[in-house]
């Protein structure tokens, strides 16, 4: 059985409902992705690995079969479940930004902001979700023309913008 390596993996969508009798889904994705050979459920307290086969993506959908999942009430167990793929099913373009999830964002003064703890991607841009010092929520948009500097080996980010903004 293939070892989960969970910091490979990012939140994608959700299992929107069952297909058919065969272990089919579709899912909603908020992330352009390649089609995977694998997923993980976010089923609470743990993720569960499937292989899924016969993938379809398209725009922000998925159609996919867990071969081993045989009925409605299995599909239906999964049903409004996160779900995360590996990061090398994510397109070219946005598998770059996904790196920055545990860096450490400062603003062009040098003032610590936060880490990144996650992404989002609307129709526009990107969106850094931080989390500062005091564990609160900051969200920062990112475009590549906001980058002052990064150290890969550091895991650390400068911005051009202001902390005061935030």
């Amino acid at each position: 059985m293939k070892t989960l390596e969970l910091q490979n993996y990012i939140n994608v969508g959700y299992i929107k409902k069952p297909l058919g009798l065969d272990g089919k889904f579709s899912a909603v994705i908020n992330l352009e992705i390649k089609k995977p050979e694998d997923i993980a459920v976010d089923i609470g307290d743990q993720f569960i690995p499937f292989i899924v086969e016969d993938v379809l993506v398209e725009n922000n959908f998925m159609v996919a079969r867990v071969p081993h999942l045989k009925s409605i009430d299995a599909i239906k167990f999964i049903k409004g479940k996160s779900f995360y793929v590996d990061k090398k099913y994510l397109k070219n373009d946005d598998r770059e930004v996904y790196e920055f999830i545990g860096y450490k964002i400062f603003d062009e003064e040098n003032n610590e902001l936060g880490i990144v703890a996650d992404i989002m991607k609307n129709s526009l841009s990107f969106v850094l979700v931080l989390r500062n010092a005091e564990k609160k929520e900051v969200l920062i948009p990112y475009n590549i023309d906001l980058e002052i500097e990064k150290n890969i080996s550091t895991k650390e980010l400068v911005l051009k913008i202001s902390g005061d903004d935030f």
